[in-house]
């Protein structure tokens, strides 16, 4: 195990997993596989949107910060062990304020996602169940519109981002208020017996990684951040390290593991 790093927290999307190609780099793959720490995704996808993932190369094991740190999972009980989900007046308030001006609207769970057509989505509707977070897919003309209605509604979180760097369509991701990703990595460290070790982030996106860098570096023993190189200029200033991209080879995170000596440098 490595003297200098007791853990390694990384984003899967456009970190791990690489939406140009569909897939998770063969390096990067082995480079999981071979860490001499504990590797836990922090990540906005929940566990349903994860397990594709396994079946792509990545062993999924120990626990896991999903739904933008809405959910703590324990792959290997396949059981959440922390949430802070919103309750079901909230998902349908959010369903019902914002569905007219979405292309796709989702929640997830742990055993389920379930996907909901916006034009079915009037004032009688109503979701039965809590859930960690919506989701959903939006053309950019709408974004200042959806800011503002997400706005008004008490007790949620919005995130906006651009869907798969999409030049038309954008996507949101609404939690409970005081959820993100640094609150995520907070518990899952707490809860993994790491909080005094030093952590590696790795990631890509300002708005989403931003907070749980910020979580690395307030840790007792200051942790070490890492931009990939298809980061964002934001994120990219205030990293520590910038690697090489997720399309690149080596790619950005078996770049990453190598320099920090985490790996040996024959992958």
């Amino acid at each position: 195990m490595s003297e200098r790093f007791g853990g390694v927290v990384y984003d899967v999307d456009n970190t791990i997993y690489d939406h140009k190609t569909k897939r998770v780099p063969k390096l990067a793959q082995e480079a999981l596989r071979r860490l001499e720490v504990p590797a836990m995704p922090a990540t906005g996808r929940s566990y349903p949107l994860m397990l594709p993932l396994a079946e792509k190369g990545i062993r999924l094991t120990g626990l896991g910060s999903l739904d933008s740190g809405a959910t703590i999972v324990d792959f290997d009980t396949k059981s959440v062990v922390w949430e802070k989900w919103l309750d079901p007046q909230q998902v349908s308030e959010v369903m019902r304020k914002v569905g007219g001006k979405c292309l796709d609207i989702s929640t997830s769970t742990l055993k389920q996602r379930v996907s909901i057509d916006p034009k079915s989505i009037d004032e009688r509707f109503a979701y039965g169940k809590k859930s960690p977070s919506v989701f959903a897919i939006y053309p950019l003309q709408e974004q200042a519109a959806l800011q503002e209605i997400l706005g008004d509604i008490d007790e949620v979180k919005s995130r906006f981002m651009r869907f798969e760097n999409s030049t038309t369509r954008g996507c949101f991701q609404v939690t409970y208020a005081g959820i993100d990703k640094k609150h995520g990595v907070d518990m899952l460290l707490d809860m993994a017996g790491l909080k005094n070790e030093r952590i590696v982030g790795i990631g890509d996106d300002y708005e989403g990684d931003g907070p749980f860098f910020a979580a690395v570096k307030a840790m007792k023993k200051k942790g070490i951040t890492i931009a990939m190189g298809n980061a964002d200029k934001r994120l990219k200033r205030e990293a520590d390290m910038v690697v090489a991209g997720v399309s690149d080879t080596p790619d950005g995170f078996t770049d990453a593991m190598r320099r920090l000596d985490l790996v040996d440098t024959d992958i």
